[in-house]
């Protein structure tokens, strides 16, 4: 399976490259678009360092692949990458929507 998400209006294949040193490249505007955030918020957060990145390698039958999460507030994208950078899976959770959901079910009983 591939994700797929538009990047300034066209469909492409979610891919990320590495730099010289082999970490992974991700742009302010990707990130923002992860995280279901506008650029300008998902920017304030980061000079707040309100915005924490983790990139985990895969081992055993995982070997080959990377997990990178995005964490701001609330909300947290994770990403599985094969070992050409190719998305296979990404998940965007949001635990402070289900925190309000929760207190607004229990304030109403």
């Amino acid at each position: 399976m591939t994700t797929r998400k538009t990047i300034g209006g066209t469909d492409a294949a979610m891919r990320f490259e590495r730099d010289g040193s082999g970490d992974f490249v991700l742009s302010a505007a990707e990130a923002a678009s992860a995280l279901r955030l506008p650029l300008d918020e998902l920017r304030r957060r980061m000079r707040l360092g309100r915005v924490a990145s983790l990139v985990e390698a895969g081992e055993g039958e995982d070997a080959g692949r990377s997990r990178l999460t995005l964490r701001s507030g609330a909300r947290t994208w994770r990403a599985v990458l094969d070992k050409d950078g190719h998305v296979i899976e990404q998940r965007l959770s949001d635990s402070g929507a289900r925190r309000r959901l929760s207190r607004c079910w229990r304030s109403a009983h």
